[in-house]
């Protein structure tokens, strides 16, 4: 797992992994890494929301944005 963006969100966001533990990144990569396909996520350190997200490089075409919530990891 790698930090990508701190405080940086990305789109579209595929599955929907709710909320795995907060504080807890490593929760969300197990999470992500279970489901077949999922290279990246997003996750909010606060509550622990954690969700796929469907790109296909590093810089998520580009399209990487600021976020009050979310960073954005790769695995």
């Amino acid at each position: 797992m790698v930090l990508l963006g701190d405080g940086l969100e990305c789109g579209p966001r595929g599955a929907h992994f709710g909320n795995v533990a907060a504080g807890s990144p490593d929760a969300c990569a197990a999470a992500c890494d279970a489901q077949a396909g999922c290279s990246y996520f997003m996750y909010d350190p606060n509550d622990g929301e954690c969700m796929q997200i469907d790109t296909s490089d590093d810089t998520c075409a580009g399209q990487l944005r600021q976020s009050r919530y979310y960073d954005f990891y790769g695995i």
